[in-house]
């Protein structure tokens, strides 16, 4: 019997980048001669690396290489672009002079992984809606809200503009592959500009700061160098800089109060039963004797 040959991983990564549909671990093993259960092995710990995708082409048991993967000098490891998911714009008061809602769901005929909704209710405020699990580039939030607005005007004939949309939810994420979190699995806090979280997805962990900013879309265009300028822009993050030193003076400052109140309290408490030891010493002796007690009195 012939040995088997053997298949690097970078190998097998540079296989996978030319296999459109992926591919199953058993028609790859027997088409480059390879040993079934150590490439199903192999396969299985490059997508829990982040180099590969399980369920590629929503097929099952079927590998195919991660778009987002990249080699850099650390092996397997690598952080993604930031994304952008959830992202809410609203403009109150639009003119359409009826309720509408439109969703679009793409890839068309697959399971969808993007979403785009537009609602306008009865009090005619429009609402634009982008998620998608995999998240959207800035171009790509660029294209399609211009798209909706510039299309909702010729329609409607109404004016739509970056001045008169806003930004009023948006989150974004960045996926670190290679890694995971130990116990706890997933954790969150809040400040005065977002909330931020990381946790555990699959074969990944993913970092993600959500804002409600109310923050022009004309602003947003204008400050395309910094994705993170709709945290705080420049008019609102004196104000926030501000109130963040009174609180943390006001939080020192009560942490203070409680530190002095509790090693007050546990003094009084130490002197308490200090005081009811004594107590009871002293009830036990008199008590095994009436007459000194009598006397004492």
């Amino acid at each position: 019997m012939t040995q088997k040959q053997k298949m690097s991983d970078q190998e097998m990564i540079e296989v996978f980048a030319f296999l459109e549909e992926g591919a199953k671990p058993k028609p790859f093993a027997f088409k480059y001669d390879l040993n079934y259960s150590k490439v199903k092995s192999q396969m299985n710990r490059l997508a829990k690396k982040g180099a590969l995708l399980t369920d590629f082409h929503n097929l099952k048991g079927n590998y195919g290489l991660n778009p987002e993967y990249k080699k850099i000098t650390h092996g397997l490891n690598f952080k993604t672009e930031p994304k952008i998911q959830n992202l809410v714009i609203s403009c109150k008061n639009c003119g359409i002079p009826e309720k509408i809602n439109i969703i679009h769901k793409y890839p068309t005929g697959y399971t969808p992984q993007w979403k785009k909704q537009i609602t306008v209710g009865e009090k005619r405020n429009l609402t634009i809606w982008l998620n998608g699990e995999m998240g959207f580039d800035i171009s790509t939030v660029i294209i399609l809200t211009e798209e909706i607005y510039l299309g909702l005007n010729e329609k409607y004939n109404i004016n739509l503009t970056p001045e008169n949309l806003f930004i009023t939810n948006i989150e974004e994420f960045n996926d670190l592959y290679g890694i995971t979190l130990a116990t706890p699995n997933s954790f969150s806090f809040s400040d005065l500009l977002a909330t931020y979280k990381i946790y555990n997805k699959k074969n990944r962990v993913r970092c993600e700061i959500r804002a409600n900013p109310y923050l022009s879309l004309a602003l947003f265009y204008k400050n395309l160098d910094n994705v993170n300028y709709f945290l705080a822009h420049s008019s609102q993050l004196d104000r926030f800089e501000t109130r963040l030193s009174k609180l943390d003076k006001v939080i020192y400052s009560n942490l203070e109060i409680q530190k002095r109140l509790f090693s007050d309290q546990r003094i009084k408490q130490k002197d308490i039963q200090k005081r009811i030891e004594k107590l009871e010493f002293i009830s036990a002796d008199k008590l095994s004797n009436d007459d000194n007690l009598i006397k004492e009195e």
